[in-house]
This record gives C-alpha cells, sequence and structure tokens, in this order.
C-alpha cells in the first residue's frame, strides 16, 4: 500500500528547470505509471496544475481512497454543518488553541465567549487560525477545513441583536455576551474518502 509521497519540485526557485530534480520525476512516473509522462488515463495519479511544482500529486487512491481538495463554498457548506471548530491565536507570543461552538452567518465565522477572557483579549482585531472538521475513524474518512482571517470583536448594537437571534450559545459556562467575528480571507479544505468502484 502506498502511502502519500512527498513533494517533488522540478523547478529552482528562480523557475528554471532544475537538472538535479529532473531524473527523480521521470524515475517516480515511470515507477508508479509505466512511462516517462504522466497519462490522465491513470485513475490514481492526478499531477498538479501548478506550473511551479510540475510534480507535486494531489491525490491517490492507490489503496482506494480519493483525496480531494475543496473549493471554498464546499468548506464554508461544510463547516456549516459541525457545532465545534478550533481557534488558533496568539497569547502571550505562544500559538493558542481553543475548542469553540460556532455559526457561520453571512460566510463569516462567529463566537459568543466572555467579554473579559483572554480569548476575546488575545483575538481583538489579531489574524487568526479557525479549522472544524469531521472524522469517520472507522471508514477511514472525512474532511477538514482551515481558515485564516481578521478577527474581530462586535460592537454594533445592530449586529449584536442580529447575532444574538441566530441561537448561538456558548457550551462554555458563565456569561457569553461577546461576539467575535472571523472573516475568511484564505479558506483551505480537503476530504479523504473512498472512490466508487
Amino acid at each position: 500500500m502506498l502511502s502519500y509521497l512527498c513533494t517533488l519540485d522540478a523547478r529552482d526557485p528562480g523557475g528554471r528547470r532544475s537538472e538535479a530534480h529532473v531524473p527523480l520525476c521521470r524515475a517516480f512516473r515511470l515507477a508508479l505509471t509505466g512511462t516517462k509522462e504522466v497519462r490522465p488515463a491513470i485513475r490514481d495519479l492526478v499531477p498538479s496544475v501548478y506550473r511551479s511544482a510540475a510534480c507535486i500529486l494531489l491525490r491517490m487512491d492507490s489503496n482506494g481512497s480519493v483525496l480531494e481538495h475543496l473549493s471554498r463554498d464546499e468548506c464554508l457548506r461544510l463547516m456549516a454543518s459541525v457545532p465545534v471548530g478550533r481557534i488558533v491565536y496568539t497569547r502571550q507570543a505562544l500559538p493558542a488553541v481553543e475548542l469553540v461552538n460556532f455559526e457561520l452567518d453571512n460566510g463569516d465565522i462567529v463566537i459568543r465567549t466572555d467579554a473579559s477572557g483572554k480569548l476575546a483579549a488575545a483575538t481583538r482585531g489579531a489574524v487568526v487560525a479557525f479549522e472544524a472538521d469531521s472524522v469517520d475513524v472507522a471508514g477511514q474518512a472525512g474532511w477538514s477545513v482551515t481558515v485564516v482571517g481578521l478577527s474581530r470583536a462586535v460592537t454594533d448594537a445592530e449586529e449584536i441583536r442580529h447575532l444574538e437571534q441566530t441561537g448561538l450559545k456558548s457550551w462554555a459556562a458563565g456569561k457569553r455576551d461577546h461576539f467575535i467575528r472571523i472573516s475568511p480571507t484564505i479558506v483551505n479544505g480537503r476530504r479523504i474518502g473512498y472512490a466508487p468502484v
């Protein structure tokens, strides 16, 4: 069974072909496909569409599994289907990760928390990451979406009233009357599963 393959780049940082990498890419293609060229008919190999990384394999299903890169719309649709995610931010110059429940509102991630808490203080006007996923351990399938964007405290009274009507309740105990809104700038998602036979 083949596992994920490392990235092979057939160009140097200046964009020129790297002669040291060319034989490796050709040998790699020959070993896996029986030819020097990657044929589209090969079911388990999909070459990169990026010219600067000519030998990156985006997905393979040599053991029946398929790794799929998701569109922004599909990422947001999947995120909306789960109630919890992980916010990644900086606290005292170190990375911090917290499990939070959230909702999507007009494409933004909204979290309800304590206004005087560490999370609220650390995320005001900061660039943060947010991750949500769903995993089927028995089926060896699942998806993961990662978002990077600017977070801000919601201070507009009308927007707060609107968010209170969404039904978002913090699972943590105590008063949670502070909303944090994360506007996605970068959205990446992957799903792994099994291809239909």
